[in-house]
Order: C-alpha cells, then structure tokens, then sequence
C-alpha cells in the first residue's frame, strides 16, 4: 500500500501543481481586469470633477445677479471666438484709435461703429455679414482717413 500512496501523490503532483498555475492566472487575470476598471473609473471620476466644477461656476454665475451672468456669458463666449475675431477686434480698435489721434472725427466715429459691430459677435451668433460689413468698413476708413 505504501507503494501505491508514492504513485497517487506522484498522480496528484502535476494536478496540484496545474490547479495552483491555474488559480494564478485566474487570479493575475481578475487583477489586471479590475485595475483596467479602476483606471476607467479613476479617468470617469476626474472628468466628472471637472464638470462638477464647471457646473458649479455656471450656477453662481446665474445665481449671483444679472451682471455675473452676463460676464459669464461674455467669457465662454471670448474663448470660442478665436483668432481671427480678435484680430478684428483689436485693429477695429487700433484703426479707431490712430484716426482720432489724426483728429480724423468722422472717421473715427465710423471705425469705431466698424468696431462695434465686430465686438457685436460676442453677443451674437449669427454675426458674420455685420462682421464681414464692419471690417469693410475699417477698411475704407484706413483707405481714406
């Protein structure tokens, strides 16, 4: 009988030992899924921070007084203008500024409604021929004064 309890643990040997590889790589393969959803949740949470955040921001904002909420407004606004519209912006102004120091009256009166009339686009969606209009119109007055 001793003879037949070597060959059984010699039998159990290699099964143990498949059975115990096999428990570890269940085992490395639960852990490397539930870091995979940790760091899911770790990027979900930091995204919902940042909206919480931003969400907050925008209720004081509304719930602060009508000037709050308008500079609210105007500052989303000024960073999706772009480039192009502050260009606009600052030789409307430039342009308004240089006929006055000319003492260019009309002129300046003239490039500073141009100058309005781009500013006009922080306030309005649907600006581009007012816009398209307005640069125009500092033109002439560059072209002129």
């Amino acid at each position: 009988m001793s003879g037949s309890s070597a060959d059984e643990a010699d039998d159990n040997g290699p099964t143990l030992a498949a059975a115990v590889r096999n428990e570890n790589e269940a085992l490395a393969r639960e852990i490397k899924e539930e870091v995979a959803a940790r760091k899911t949740l770790t990027a979900d949470l930091v995204k919902a921070r940042a909206r919480n955040t931003r969400l907050r921001s925008d209720f004081e904002a509304l719930t602060s007084g009508g000037d709050a909420m308008f500079l609210q407004l105007e500052q989303q606004r000024a960073r999706r203008m772009g480039p192009i519209w502050w260009a606009c912006v600052l030789l409307t102004l430039a342009w308004t500024l240089g006929a006055l120091q000319r003492e260019s009256w009309g002129w300046a009166g003239l490039n500073f409604v141009a100058f309005l009339f781009v500013w006009r686009g922080i306030y309005v969606s649907q600006n581009a021929a007012p816009m398209i209009g307005a640069v125009v119109l500092a033109l002439v007055t560059l072209k002129f004064a």
